[in-house]
């Protein structure tokens, strides 16, 4: 990620192999403030009286994960409903320096041998595109200790994309590998959107990638976060995200994933990360899939994500329901309000699937009358506050919204 509040544009490409120092300047400052008070307003919400809740229930307060325990710019594992397989498609581009390789931005397999990433990636120190010899694509945890690495045959970069320009949807590459991931590993592309959406402000999408930690600038391990969407510039295919002063993407996250299931239950990836604040913690600025279609339909092939998946569809364990339609996978996770994954009449599904999201609802919610009802993940979420001795009402938080308080607060 290039962090253009603290660096100037002509640094763009060094920023790429040894990133730029986080400032303190007055506005993070600010920000931060204005976010502790929202989470005391939090925490205020969560030490009240809960009554005695015992209906299962969705709880708003641990589905953004730095609102529970937590690693400050992100947790191993995402936020949002993923199988394996999905998980382990989001990898790290590596470059040689010396004798060892090492990370230098993030990118997700989007068929069984094609890499998404961002075109500031690929280029050199020089502004030059760099050879495919010069790159590598790793799979799992650790980008140092990888499951597996992929050579690179192949380096596609949108020829509308300028380094010095302020188009942030440009800002896409392909990368074609020499063998499928799919041969060696259990892994599953993630389809890339090219959907027209509204009313995405205010829901959270899914990042990850293999950049800079609070506490640890050559970090090479896989970290996920959520982050808010703040707004679209259509005009220059940006799509802006608030890390509210908690967590957001760092730099070598770069060309990283933004994740949502566009339609409710469907996961692919919005856009890819572009830049950023260098706080590390504010807003960051992704490259619209949907804005950039035309050159990214030119290099990504039609690939069957589905496979032998059907309509009906299948249960993976109890807790995931998975099945095909519009040509990409669906799923939906199975909790204690939906009961666990069960084949009835030849379908696999939760026994009480949520519905999806309409239009309006976001995570800051409504109250309907006194149930709570909010919007995540692309489906719809609700607490009974009356089960838990509470009322319904809009909270002072910015971050939570309408959600369940006692009575005497």
């Amino acid at each position: 990620m290039v962090t253009k509040s603290v660096c100037t544009a002509g640094l763009l490409a060094g920023l790429l192999l040894f990133g730029c120092e986080p400032s303190n300047n007055a506005n993070n400052s600010t920000n931060n403030t204005n976010n502790i008070n929202n989470i005391n307003n939090i925490n205020n919400i969560n030490n009240i009286k809960n009554g005695t809740c015992q209906d299962p229930q969705d709880n708003k307060l641990t589905q953004i994960h730095w609102l529970a325990q937590r690693i400050y710019h992100g947790t191993t594992e995402p936020g949002i409903c993923m199988p394996a397989r999905q998980k382990l498609a989001v990898g790290a581009l590596l470059a040689e320096y010396g004798s060892s390789w090492s990370n230098i931005c993030s990118a997700t397999l989007v068929s069984d041998y094609h890499v998404l990433t961002a075109a500031h990636c690929v280029l050199s120190m020089y502004g030059g595109l760099m050879d495919p010899s010069e790159i590598r694509f790793a799979i799992g945890q650790d980008a140092l200790l990888p499951d597996d690495v992929f050579n690179v045959v192949a380096i596609h970069t949108n020829p509308l994309y300028d380094m010095w320009g302020s188009t942030t949807g440009y800002d896409h590459a392909v990368l074609e590998l020499a063998r499928s991931p799919l041969a060696s590993l259990d892994v599953e592309p993630i389809p890339v959107n090219y959907q027209l959406f509204n009313g995405l402000e205010g829901n959270y999408v899914q990042q990850v990638g293999y950049g800079t930690t609070e506490d640890n600038y050559d970090n090479s391990d896989r970290w996920w976060t959520l982050e808010l969407v703040d707004s679209f510039k259509v005009n220059i295919g940006e799509m802006t995200v608030d890390g509210q002063g908690e967590s957001s993407v760092c730099d070598g996250d770069s060309g990283g994933p933004s994740l949502y299931a566009v339609g409710g239950s469907g996961l692919s990836i919005l856009g890819t990360v572009s830049w950023g604040d260098a706080s590390c913690v504010d807003f960051d600025h992704y490259a619209m899939t949907n804005w950039d279609s035309e050159f990214l339909t030119t290099w990504i092939p039609e690939y069957d994500y589905c496979g032998d998946l059907s309509q009906e569809g299948t249960c993976d364990g109890t807790q995931m329901a998975r099945w095909c339609e519009g040509g990409i996978i669906h799923r939906e996770c199975c909790d204690e309000i939906t009961g666990p994954c069960t084949v009835v009449n030849g379908i696999a599904q939760c026994q009480e699937a949520r519905d999806p999201c309409p239009q309006g609802l976001d995570f800051r919610g409504t109250c309907n009358g006194q149930v709570a009802t909010w919007c995540f993940d692309g489906q719809v979420h609700t607490r009974d506050c009356t089960n838990c001795g509470q009322q319904c009402v809009q909270t002072s938080s910015v971050v939570i919204g309408s959600y369940c308080v006692s009575p005497d607060l």
